[in-house]
């Protein structure tokens, strides 16, 4: 780590502070360390710096719970905290989590247990900046160089050509600075008056995702409001991941730009890996090198035959799940495998697979209570925190732990 990650240790007994300590600073980290509540709150108000908080429960002065809900709304600390307690139940976990702590570790602390605690909360709370323009102005590959140059013409009407959609908006909006609308083919048909439409989206951009899925109705009114988009100083952008010019339908493509992220062969596997290592560092430079990552060959492998992965928006998105999904510096081909579930062909042929057909025969409730056990399984075994977990399933935490017990569900 070129950046030692910083973390807080509060716990009244010296022998646990010692020991997690000794353990954190082998473990690349660096350490700060309070006895009780007070000497917690004076090494922040005297400004320390830190990235994590490991918090015990049961102190002396002010217990752990009290401590949080200080930190949380008065101090408003933003980094995340994990709590710690040898005679933790299930309703201490509820109350931590229900208070904004991370996660809840009960003691004896495992070594494995609390590393990987550690690591999912410091990879979560990192942020991690789209890919910018300016990302693209630094790179010497003529097609990146192609697609930069296009960009900056800042022309009013574009169509990007890609798999990977939802990478498209930052981008935009650092070219343009202004309000972004994504309009499908429901909002286009529930519009009356165009004009009425279109000042209400004065001086913005419009994003049109696909369109070759519009029918005749909904392309008449597209048409109108291209033709209006430039009385209201409108930017008009079309997204879809397949080439346009040869497909047969009533919309005059002439006066757009046509932006391919494509970029990439498989003649150009070297390259693909270059800049795949270069969207690393990236992300790694984003964050002050707080983290440690590289990539193993299985992971290289894996976007090497990965299609999708020629694009480079979607090969960025790939990389940027995957740092979240790694759990050690080696991003290896399970990381790939979580991270692709964000891709497009995926979702539609988990849709199309109906593992559930089982479930038809069985009552309501019955089959309510599997269908959750599954679900909630299928999660906390792919490695997902309790706080991701809650906020996947729309569930409060204070809720969830209750819910698991519930369904015999043990959070591993």
């Amino acid at each position: 780590m070129s950046k030692k990650i910083k973390i807080l240790i509060i716990d009244d007994e010296q022998g646990i502070r010692n020991s997690l300590s000794e353990i954190l600073i082998d473990e690349g980290y660096e350490t700060l360390l309070a006895d009780n509540a007070k000497a917690a709150k004076k090494i922040i108000s005297d400004g320390h710096s830190f990235d994590l908080i490991l918090l015990d429960i049961w102190m002396p002065d002010i217990d752990g719970i009290t401590l949080l809900k200080e930190l949380k709304m008065i101090n408003h600390i933003s980094q995340p905290i994990i709590m710690m307690s040898g005679h933790g139940t299930i309703d201490t976990a509820i109350d931590a989590t229900k208070n904004g702590a991370y996660d809840f570790i009960e003691k004896p602390i495992s070594l494995h247990k609390v590393l990987k605690v550690i690591n999912q909360a410091i990879n979560e709370s990192l942020e991690l900046p789209a890919m910018t323009i300016d990302f693209l102005k630094k790179q010497d590959n003529q097609k990146i160089i192609s697609i930069y140059n296009q960009f900056i013409k800042k022309k009013n009407k574009l169509i990007l050509k890609t798999i990977y959609t939802d990478a498209v908006y930052s981008m935009l909006f650092e070219l343009y600075k202004s309000n972004i609308y994504n309009i499908d083919q429901n909002q286009l048909r529930k519009i009356d008056d165009a004009d009425i439409f279109l000042e209400e989206k004065k001086n913005s951009t419009l994003v049109f995702e696909n369109i070759l899925d519009f029918n005749s109705n909904t392309i008449s009114i597209f048409k109108i409001i291209e033709s209006k988009l430039t009385k209201y100083n409108i930017k008009g952008v079309i997204v879809e991941n397949t080439d346009l010019s040869d497909k047969n339908f009533e919309i005059n493509l002439d006066n757009y730009e046509l932006i391919d992220f494509e970029i990439f062969t498989k003649n150009d596997e070297d390259q693909l890996i270059k800049y795949a290592k270069q969207i690393l560092n990236y992300y790694l430079d984003s964050v002050s090198n707080k983290i440690y990552k590289e990539f193993d060959i299985t992971f290289l492998n894996k976007i090497r035959s990965d299609v999708f992965c020629y694009d480079l928006f979607y090969l960025d998105q790939i990389i940027r799940n995957s740092l979240q999904f790694s759990q050690s510096e080696i991003i290896t081909d399970s990381d790939y495998e979580e991270a692709i579930k964000l891709n497009i062909s995926y979702k539609k042929e988990v849709i199309n697979q109906n593992p559930f057909e089982h479930l038809y025969g069985q009552d309501l409730k019955k089959a309510r209570d599997e269908f959750e056990k599954i679900y909630f399984q299928h999660h906390i075994k792919n490695k997902l925190s309790m706080k991701k977990l809650s906020e996947i399933s729309g569930i409060e935490r204070t809720h969830l732990y209750r819910k698991l017990k519930q369904l015999g569900i043990k959070n591993s």
